[in-house]
């Protein structure tokens, strides 16, 4: 892969960087990669070539490209970092890391004064903001003074953004942050098919250096920012968010921090229990295309429905009133909603199980048992199997089967 062109241009209201994108070692067509703000916050916004580092060397590891040269130069820090990330990567998946060429500074770069922190409106951003509140001072250099807001990864079509965008604004502002709104297709150039593949891409690999690269464009105002939302620590597996690997995504002059890992979210739900502005601002639903001018959450997806069961279960759906299209929560909606895929949305409804008992709806928890049990038959053969297929292999041969199988992916696992 070559990154050549950065550059920068204005226009239709908005101040926008740009890199050409070559691949050279799988069959997709040359690319744009672009970030975008409005222009009135133009001066943010930089051609910063760790934006477009961060933002491709992760889909050139995932397609099976060789190389990522890029025309620097780069922080050295950040070009080191990236180089771990991709080992972490190949170590996790088997796809061998491509060699960076990637020239870099000699200079020192000061990073700027202010903090920010990706602000989705979501359960994980709106608990690290309370957090922060909570414990640092406004002189303080960590305290948030900027609210980050990317659209162009978990939503398409601008208009589902407007509604999001008109939610957060306010909130923003109340809590003293200015609001940073930035456009990029740093990944729906891949999103169709990763859609295809149960996002997989974007869950396992992309996540955090999507966030990550959008901080780098901002360069020429955050030097610090913080992503949320990363599995808790009991069931930390590989993943695109994780403390393993986001902080290898920062520079000398922006540090870029994981947050959130001590603690469940049952716990981030209680951290916001009597922020009333908070809660009336939550917007936790993927489901963009059911957004409408009365609210962006559905509430009938699995994402709204473990958030209501939370909020239920620790007393507070009630002052989420009007924040869920669907405010009902009955044990037919837990039974065809909840949807439990992974280790880290069982622990997610395990521990709203006795709490729903004391506030008086079992009928809801033996629901969420049903589905427990029924997610561990699913898995728990594989994963048992699996385990003892890896356990014969170290004992007896050496890894030599891990070794083999690792060499033998295709570059799309």
């Amino acid at each position: 892969m070559r990154i050549e062109a950065i550059r920068s241009e204005t226009g239709n209201g908005r101040k926008r960087i740009l890199a050409d994108i070559v691949w050279e070692d799988c069959d997709r067509p040359p690319e744009t990669v672009w970030f975008a703000t409005d222009e009135a916050l133009g001066d943010s916004l930089e051609p910063n070539p760790h934006a477009f580092l961060v933002g491709c060397a992760v889909p050139a590891q995932h397609f099976g490209e060789r190389r990522v040269r890029l025309e620097g130069p780069v922080c050295p820090a950040l070009r080191q970092g990236v180089e771990t990330a991709l080992r972490v990567y190949q170590h996790w998946y088997g796809t061998a890391a491509p060699q960076l060429e990637v020239p870099v500074r000699a200079e020192d770069v000061a990073p700027r004064s202010n903090a920010a922190l990706f602000l989705s409106g979501g359960i994980d951003s709106l608990a690290t903001l309370r957090r922060n509140r909570l414990h640092y001072t406004p002189t303080h250099p960590g305290y948030f003074t900027d609210g980050i807001a990317v659209f162009g990864l978990e939503m398409e079509g601008e208009a589902a953004y407007a509604r999001v965008r008109r939610r957060l604004e306010p909130l923003a502002a109340q809590f003293g942050l200015r609001f940073l709104p930035v456009y990029t297709n740093v990944y729906l150039n891949y999103r169709t098919a990763d859609a295809a593949d149960g996002f997989r891409f974007w869950t396992d690999k992309f996540m955090g250096a999507a966030l990550a690269s959008a901080a780098h464009a901002l360069a020429g105002r955050v030097g610090s920012v913080a992503i949320s939302g990363g599995p808790h620590l009991p069931v930390l597996r590989p993943h695109g968010s994780h403390p393993l690997i986001e902080p290898n995504y920062g520079s000398r002059d922006l540090r870029v921090s994981s947050e959130g890992l001590d603690l469940s979210r049952l716990d981030k739900t209680r951290l916001l229990a009597d922020w009333d502005d908070a809660l009336c601002a939550l917007r936790v639903c993927n489901q963009f295309r059911r957004y409408s001018e009365h609210g962006v959450n559905c509430g009938r997806c699995e994402k709204c429905l473990r958030t209501k069961l939370a909020l239920l279960a620790i007393g507070k759906l009630q002052r989420a009133e009007g924040v869920f299209a669907e405010p009902a929560l009955t044990p037919t909606l837990v039974r065809e909603g909840v949807r439990i895929g992974s280790s880290y949305t069982a622990f997610c409804y395990e521990e709203l199980i006795a709490p729903l008992g004391a506030v008086g709806r079992d009928d809801l928890g033996r629901e969420l048992r049903a589905k427990l049990r029924a997610y561990r038959r699913r898995f728990r053969p594989i994963t048992g199997l699996r385990q003892c297929l890896k356990q014969l292999d170290r004992t007896w041969l050496g890894g030599r089967l891990g070794r083999a199988r690792r060499a033998t992916l295709p570059s799309s696992t």
